[in-house]
């Protein structure tokens, strides 16, 4: 026994994992968002098509797809912020 709790043993554990299946959630929302809004990339859509992701994304409990909605959001945020 360690002093870590499971959640962060398991997480040590599966990180790499993990880390992995999210980039392949967040590719394909990433093409499906551009595919549905008929853009090359996230960074075209309008603020009206931004909230659609949003509101989406809040519809959801949770899932794959709710946190491919919230992945593509946030890294689209972290692109605008850093000038990209």
């Amino acid at each position: 026994m360690t002093d870590r709790t499971l959640n962060q043993f398991l997480r040590d554990q599966t990180a790499e994992a993990m880390s992995g299946i999210e980039e392949e959630i967040y590719d394909k929302v990433r093409q499906g968002i551009c595919a549905f809004f008929d853009v090359d990339d996230v960074s075209d859509l309008t603020q009206d098509e931004i909230q659609a992701i949003s509101d989406a994304e809040m519809a959801l409990d949770k899932g794959f797809l709710k946190l491919g909605y919230k992945m593509v959001l946030k890294r689209r945020s972290q692109k605008k912020i850093d000038g990209f």
